[in-house]
């Protein structure tokens, strides 16, 4: 018997026929997501937002960019979307606000206790929208809870706009030696 016939016998008893995986694994046959968030969802995106690293993010375009130019887009682009996610998390608030009132209707009847809590909620969420409202004008005026951003992202953009410019000096005084 040839040493070819006995790995031939071998090769032939280990295959295995028909698919081991599931077509599942590769393929997403599910419809995806809508693009509404929850009211929650748009809350954090906002928070999110704020709390970012825009310093680092100013050193990174500053290093790469390097002009007043790109500075001036930058923070018109921090604006915008803040103002953005403050749209939405106004819009977030006027829904659930909808949404209480709908309740108070249902349980107006059954609760006075139940009907102060869902009218503080009203009240509370109210106040939000107009904090945000306020917020959202104080932009326009370089002001507000969105100056920090901006002014992180433009020490940021100094600090790797100096960066780039020294080692670039750098660069030419090795030139020479």
């Amino acid at each position: 018997m040839n040493i070819f016939n006995l790995l031939k016998k071998r090769t032939d008893q280990n295959t295995i026929e028909g698919p081991i995986i599931s077509k599942s694994i590769f393929i997403d046959d599910e419809e995806p997501l809508s693009g509404d968030f929850s009211n929650e969802t748009q809350e954090a995106t906002l928070l999110s937002y704020l709390k970012e690293d825009h310093k680092t993010k100013g050193i990174n375009d500053g290093f790469e960019y390097h002009s007043a130019k790109a500075l001036t887009i930058s923070k018109q682009e921090i604006k915008a979307e803040f103002r953005f996610l403050l749209d939405k998390s106004i819009e977030s608030l006027n829904t659930r606000i909808l949404d209480l009132r709908m309740t108070y209707a249902e349980i107006k009847d059954l609760s006075s206790d139940l009907m102060e809590k869902v009218e503080a909620s009203i009240i509370a969420n109210e106040k939000s929208i107009a904090e945000l409202k306020y917020q959202k004008e104080l932009s326009t005026m370089d002001e507000g809870w969105v100056m920090k951003l901006i002014y992180n992202y433009e020490i940021g953009f100094i600090h790797g706009t100096n960066t780039y410019f020294e080692g670039e000096n750098f660069l030419k005084s090795i030139k020479y030696i």
